[in-house]
């Protein structure tokens, strides 16, 4: 386990907590969705020891997925998004905040 992928699955649980989710599915290559509290779960120490190919969804459409040893997500609003990096330097990627509807 990197500092970086650590350090990425410690930005994504923020902004989970940020976003007020407070459930998580989860799903290891090859295994069932389960239903993590993600306020009970270590979903950093999760995230970060997980293989290539597992997946997470939240309530709202949020998703994230680790592909090639780096953690990509997408579905979240606010400030509490990626502060890591694309592109070859690997880190965190996602989408761009929605705008708000008023």
């Amino acid at each position: 386990m990197s500092a970086r992928s650590i350090q990425n699955a410690i930005t994504l649980a923020g902004a989970l907590a940020e976003a007020g989710v407070q459930q998580v599915e989860f799903r290891a290559p090859g295994a069932t969705w389960q239903t993590l509290n993600a306020r009970a779960t270590d979903l950093p120490g999760l995230i970060a020891s997980a293989p290539d190919g597992t997946e997470l969804r939240w309530p709202g459409g949020g998703a994230a997925r680790i592909e090639n040893g780096t953690l990509k997500w997408s579905g979240l609003s606010g400030e509490g998004g990626a502060r890591g990096t694309g592109g070859t330097g690997g880190g965190v990627v996602r989408s761009p905040a929605p705008t708000a509807r008023r």
